[in-house]
């Protein structure tokens, strides 16, 4: 696989594991947890699809963003070291998902928010023990898929690369 290749994949790959993260995170605001009440899962009627669909467009995209600048070190890392454990990409992936909130929570300190950080403020407002939960559990999901996708292969060359390189 030609450099450039690999990197049009490993760009491929973060946009899938920004979308896995971005399921889990709104499936889990989706299916809300109840504990108080009588069902465990409240599930919502099938009109609510649309919002669902709307909900991991935006998730996604606010994963991408966000996990990016603790992604980059990880995936430039796994590629040099060739770094193919499936642990290596899920733990990571759980790892950058709490460094992204610990970024996203100092954006949203910042003396004057946009209108677009006060909306995400709102939007993403969880109970303290949901948001250390949901991070890595989305951070999780986006290290496997990332690991399905390009992990499995990382820094593998060419057969061609390799046999020039030993002549």
């Amino acid at each position: 696989m030609t450099p450039v290749v690999r990197v049009f994949v490993i760009a491929l790959s973060y946009l899938a594991a920004s979308l896995g993260a971005g399921c889990a995170l709104s499936l889990w605001l989706f299916f809300e947890i109840r504990l108080s009440s009588s069902e465990l899962f409240h599930i919502p009627e099938s009109h609510d699809l649309k919002g669902l669909i709307a909900m991991i467009a935006v998730s996604s995209q606010f994963t991408a963003v966000l996990g990016l600048a603790p992604a980059l070190p990880a995936i430039v890392y796994s590629e040099r070291r060739r770094v193919r454990s499936f642990w290596f990409y899920a733990y990571g992936g759980a790892l950058i998902g709490l460094l992204s909130y610990v970024l996203y929570f100092a954006v949203l300190t910042l003396p004057e928010p946009t209108q677009a950080l006060q909306v995400l403020r709102h939007s993403f407002a969880f109970p303290g023990w949901g948001i250390w939960l949901l991070t890595p559990f989305s951070g999780f999901s986006g290290g496997i898929v990332y690991w399905l996708v390009a992990g499995r292969n990382a820094g593998i060359q060419r057969a061609s690369a390799i046999t020039q390189s030993s002549s």
